[in-house]
């Protein structure tokens, strides 16, 4: 039987660009009501995987979970990361049989 584990921290940067609301007196001497404002956010994300294998006389049981960052797009969403922010999760379960 195998058992491994790794459990960290993931620190997270971005830089994006946020419309606010202007203030009604600014709004009415600029003639526009929000403006594009330059945000920088930075959270930090669990880390964690583990992995459980076994083999039997000719078959093999694994069992793994991970939890992690995964750089893509640029777009990222972790739960409670950004306030207010809707969260999706959308979980993914593999299995397979093999002979």
């Amino acid at each position: 039987m195998q058992l491994s584990a790794r459990i960290g921290g993931a620190r997270v940067e971005s830089v994006s660009l946020t419309e606010v609301t202007l203030d009604p007196v600014i709004a009415t001497l600029l003639g526009e009501s929000v403006a594009i404002q330059a945000a920088y956010r930075l959270n930090y994300a669990p880390d964690m995987q583990v992995h459980l294998a076994d083999t039997f006389r000719r078959s093999q049981f694994t069992l793994a979970y991970s939890d992690q960052v995964n750089p893509g797009n640029g777009i990222y969403s972790h739960p409670g990361t950004i306030p207010g922010a809707p969260f999706i999760a959308i979980p993914a379960c593999t299995t397979g049989i093999s002979a």
